[in-house]
């Protein structure tokens, strides 16, 4: 089987893992696959230092039509048989390569983030393609949002994200303390998540301040980069807390950081799954998040993590404090998670797609 996949972010985030993920995991099912990135991307950086086949596109005046017209050339030459499509202008580009230039190859379609399709004409008449065949949504509540303007809804499948099992093993790195000069005796409550504001860091850093004022010894660990970024380190700062919280910054050695927590602490607004979350599972890092888009699939309460409704730093600190005063409770929610995420395992998910593709090339 031949597949192009195409990614038009420029920054590496939770779909840039899943898609390495997969990659590699098809590679070893046989699959030959080509990824169509943007030109100077951590994607296209990822693929030169992998050795990955790749093609590269320049944003630009009428970019889309150029790239729309090298999908087309591109599943020509290598007789692509499967489109994979992994963002919404990557979409554009599928839709428009079949229209435009007359592409004849079929469509897969991840879904991964949990707003509503946007109610234009194009929108509307994209996500109806008939050279769609599969649409991939990352949770339940994705395909539930989307179900609503999709005519096929046979075409409707979840397939949920997926985490390298065997990279979160050992304990604590010690990266954290060591480059931060943080005692054994503080406990580490992290965040790993774009620096953007529908993450809602401003609640994780409003729930710092109430721990912090509850005498804990804590430190509080943001993880990450984006356009959030000097707005909440001012906020931080406004609250006499720039010796309390650090801003970490991007890294792609996300189980270094994130075996050294104690404590993930998620506080999105809006989250189509939260990859991130079964990373921490696996590394057997306990986890309190907001009840919000498909992170209740995840975050059982109680039983894999505690939740709170979004933007409740009263309850987040609750939860936190419950965690920290009761290690039965903490054990058994580390237990009950390491369990629950062995079934999302890069082998087991990626089998899934692969089974996604088998159904739409052997009709």
């Amino acid at each position: 089987m031949k597949v192009l996949h195409i990614s038009s972010e420029p920054e590496w985030r939770g779909g840039e893992q899943q898609l390495a993920y997969l990659v590699d995991e098809l590679y070893k099912n046989n699959v030959q696959q080509w990824i169509l990135c943007l030109e100077g991307s951590s994607l296209h950086n990822y693929c030169k230092k992998k050795h990955l086949a790749h093609f590269t596109f320049s944003k630009g005046f009428l970019h889309q039509m150029r790239t729309a017209k090298q999908v087309k050339a591109i599943c020509k030459k290598h007789t692509i048989e499967l489109i994979h499509i992994h963002d919404s202008h990557a979409h554009n580009f599928a839709i428009l390569a079949a229209d435009i230039f007359f592409n004849s190859t079929p469509l897969v379609l991840s879904r991964k983030v949990v707003f509503p399709i946007s109610r234009n004409w194009f929108s509307k008449y994209k996500y109806n393609h008939k050279k769609i065949q599969a649409i991939i949504c990352v949770s339940e509540a994705v395909k539930n949002i989307l179900s609503d303007n999709i005519r096929n809804k046979s075409k409707l499948c979840t397939i949920y994200d997926c985490v390298d099992l065997h990279s979160f093993k050992g304990g604590g790195s010690g990266v954290l303390r060591k480059q931060y000069n943080i005692s054994e005796n503080d406990l580490i409550i992290g965040n790993i998540a774009a620096l953007a504001s529908e993450k809602d860091h401003i609640t994780f850093i409003n729930t710092a301040e109430m721990l912090i004022n509850k005498g804990l010894k804590t430190r509080f660990i943001l993880v990450g980069t984006g356009n959030e970024k000097n707005p909440l380190e001012s906020f931080v700062k406004q609250k006499g807390l720039s010796d309390k919280i650090i801003f970490h910054g991007f890294t792609l050695d996300i189980s270094a950081v994130l075996r050294d927590f104690d404590i993930f602490l998620f506080t999105s607004r809006k989250e189509g799954l939260g990859s991130i979350i079964l990373a921490s599972f696996a590394a057997r890092v306990p986890v309190v998040a907001t009840q919000t888009g498909g992170i209740p699939e995840l975050v059982k309460h109680n039983e894999t993590g505690l939740l709170a409704p979004i933007g409740d730093s009263i309850r987040l600190t609750e939860n936190i404090i419950s965690l920290i005063g009761s290690p039965e409770l903490k054990g058994k929610i580390v237990a009950n998670a390491y369990t629950f995420v062995q079934q999302f395992s890069k082998e087991a998910i990626s089998k899934q797609v692969l089974d996604v593709y088998n159904e739409i090339t052997i009709k």
